[in-house]
C-alpha cells in the first residue's frame, strides 16, 4: 500500500544526538528534557546506534548498571535499521513492524539526514493506525 507521503516529508530533520561516552544518566536526562523516546548515539560525529526508553529500562535499570559511570554506548542498539528518505511512509511502518521497533534513522548516501517514528507517521496518516495496531503483540495480564 502506498500513501504518497515520503519519509523525507514526515521525518524530523534535526535529530537530537549524544556522544557515546556520555553516561546513561546524561542520556536519560537529555531525553526527559527534550521529551524524546529515543536518541541517536554518535562517535566522532558518526551515528553508531540508538538508545530508546526501552534500552534504559530493560538494560540499564533492570540490570542495575551504574547510571552515572556506565557510558551510553554500552546499551545502544548498534545494528541500526535505517530507511531511505524517498521511501513511502507505509514502507517505513513495515520496517518498524518487521523489526519490532518504533524509531528509524533516515539515511541518504550513508549520511543520517533525519529521524522518523511511528508517531510521526500516524500523525500524518492516521488511516494506517489499524495496520500499526496489528504490530503490537497482545499480552495477557498476569495480575
Amino acid at each position: 500500500m502506498k500513501t504518497g507521503i515520503k519519509v523525507c516529508d514526515a521525518m524530523n530533520r534535526v535529530p537530537i544526538s549524544l556522544e557515546s561516552s556520555a553516561s546513561i544518566r546524561e542520556c536519560a536526562k537529555l531525553m526527559a528534557d527534550k521529551r524524546l523516546s529515543s536518541i541517536v548515539i554518535v562517535e566522532k560525529r558518526k551515528s553508531i546506534g540508538l538508545v530508546t526508553e526501552k534500552n534504559i529500562v530493560l538494560y540499564a535499570v533492570a540490570l542495575d548498571f551504574d547510571l552515572d559511570k556506565t557510558p551510553v554506548k554500552d546499551i545502544i542498539r548498534s545494528n541500526l535499521i535505517v530507511v531511505a528518505p524517498e521511501r513511502d511512509i507505509y514502507g517505513a511502518l513495515e520496517l518498524m513492524r518487521d523489526n519490532n521497533i518504533n524509531h528509524l534513522p533516515v539515511v541518504d548516501n550513508k549520511k543520517m539526514v533525519g529521524f522518523i517514528t511511528s508517531k510521526d507517521i500516524l500523525r500524518l496518516a492516521p488511516h494506517l493506525f489499524d495496520y500499526y495496531s496489528e504490530m503490537i503483540p497482545i499480552k495477557r495480564r498476569l495480575w
